[in-house]
């Protein structure tokens, strides 16, 4: 039997993340810590409580339904105790303005099934399809698997990004069932790879020769960090690695700071806050030299 699993966002009408329209399932569970994360609701596999200050009227009445009594208003506004809390939802059902909500939502595969199937109309028009991400979802390898059975059932298709970052039984459960991978290149250096997302990347590199060696299409997807990546040897680095691999299209995924917010709303920091996004024309200039340097087809990612 399938055991359920905590999705924490059902993104729809997408064009970034496979052909055509897209509906993304973002899976909640991720074994990386990227500085850089834009879904850091992303990293706990299980639901957490999540406070929008923008939203918030500092009425006080969610305090009165919080049984745990892990929510006080203090001067400078609400405050959560995130030991006490037990994501019961009983605040965010109060709360007058929206300001407090779960990330988490827990579905089985038939009503994720029935939730992204609305649209079919949208797939069918324009060759898309539903994208599993994250979190990661090889993290899940159980529940994808038998969520990627049944949109193929449904003749729809599936691609799933991932991190690399999982055991090779994982993919093997799901390569039959997978058209495309998006698959995240962050850093060649293992100790620069460990700084910035908390894991090594033996895995990972060696995940991506086995998937390309077992005949899988995969786009490489190299985010542009500043400080981290962006150095033109390193790369270049990496786009060889992937063409290397028998990767044939690579994808550069330029630094943005849209979740900034999400990691006050968690009550964490947001360890790049200070690091402005790369500048149009160096993004420019990075791709131009992977054309040049190799044979691989490049593009921006949102260009």
């Amino acid at each position: 039997m399938v055991r359920d699993n905590f999705v924490f966002n059902i993104q729809r009408f997408c064009l970034n993340d496979g052909p055509g329209i897209r509906t993304l399932v973002f899976l909640k569970g991720c074994p990386l810590h990227c500085n850089w994360c834009s879904n850091p609701e992303s990293q706990s596999p299980v639901p957490e409580l999540m406070h929008l200050s923008r939203l918030c009227v500092i009425c006080g009445t969610c305090i009165d339904y919080c049984t745990p009594r892990a929510l006080s208003m203090t001067a400078n506004g609400l405050a959560i105790d995130r030991e006490r809390c037990s994501v019961c939802g009983d605040c965010t059902e109060a709360c007058p303005t929206g300001a407090l909500e779960i990330g988490g939502t827990n579905y089985s595969v038939e009503q994720l099934i029935a939730q992204v199937t609305r649209d079919r109309h949208f797939f069918e028009m324009s060759g898309g399809g539903v994208t599993l991400t994250g979190g990661e979802p090889l993290g899940h390898p159980q529940f994808s698997e038998a969520v990627l059975i049944s949109l193929h059932h449904e003749r729809l298709h599936t691609a799933v990004e991932t991190s690399g970052f999982a055991n090779w039984t994982a993919f093997e459960r799901i390569l039959p069932h997978t058209d495309l991978f998006l698959y995240d290149l962050k850093h060649l250096d293992d100790d620069r790879h460990i700084a910035g997302t908390g894991v090594s990347n033996h895995r990972i590199l060696g995940n991506l020769e086995m998937l390309t060696a077992a005949g899988a299409t995969v786009v490489v997807r190299l985010p542009l960090i500043p400080g981290f990546n962006m150095d033109s040897t390193d790369i270049l680095a990496a786009a060889r690695f992937a063409e290397e691999a028998g990767v044939r299209d690579i994808e550069l995924m330029p630094y943005h700071r849209f979740g900034q917010g999400k990691y006050a709303a968690l009550g964490r920091e947001y360890a790049l806050g200070g690091v402005a996004p790369p500048p149009d024309d160096k993004v420019g200039e990075l791709a131009k030299m992977i054309r040049e340097k190799t044979g691989l087809e490049v593009r921006v990612s949102g260009g």
